[in-house]
């Protein structure tokens, strides 16, 4: 599902902030320090790799509220995500989420802001530079 800046807006006030959904940041680190929708976490689209063995991806579906129950993972409990990037000349949010997708993330759980921080900062909204 697509959103808009309202929803992204929305999605902060509400779920975000009753622990019901997780901002992500999918650029690469170095974007996201520049700077990034407040409340965001980055988990950068090249970690959600699916090729090989991706040592991060349980602590990653941990984090989303997945249970790994017998080697297979329960996304029954998930929560929903908001995923952005760069703007829509950017493609690592749509490789992130294709990725999610792959390893079996439910797509009902997924949204995307495709304005990403390039529409984001043109209006004006606030940003912020992450601590580290």
């Amino acid at each position: 599902e697509t959103v808009t800046e309202l929803d992204v807006i929305d999605f902060i006030s509400k779920e975000l902030s009753e622990n019901r959904g997780l901002l992500v940041d999918a650029r690469m680190p170095k974007w996201h320090q520049v700077g990034t929708i407040p409340g965001a976490i980055n988990i950068p689209f090249s970690i959600l790799s699916t090729k090989g063995e991706n040592p991060f991806i349980g602590q990653i579906f941990e984090l989303f509220g997945a249970t790994n129950k017998s080697g297979k993972w329960d996304f029954s409990n998930v929560q929903t995500i908001l995923i952005f990037d760069n703007g829509p000349w950017c493609q690592q949010g749509v490789r992130a989420m294709k990725n999610l997708v792959h390893l079996g993330y439910p797509k009902s759980k997924i949204k995307y802001y495709r304005g990403g921080i390039q529409y984001w900062q043109i209006l004006g909204l606030t940003t912020i530079k992450p601590k580290g």
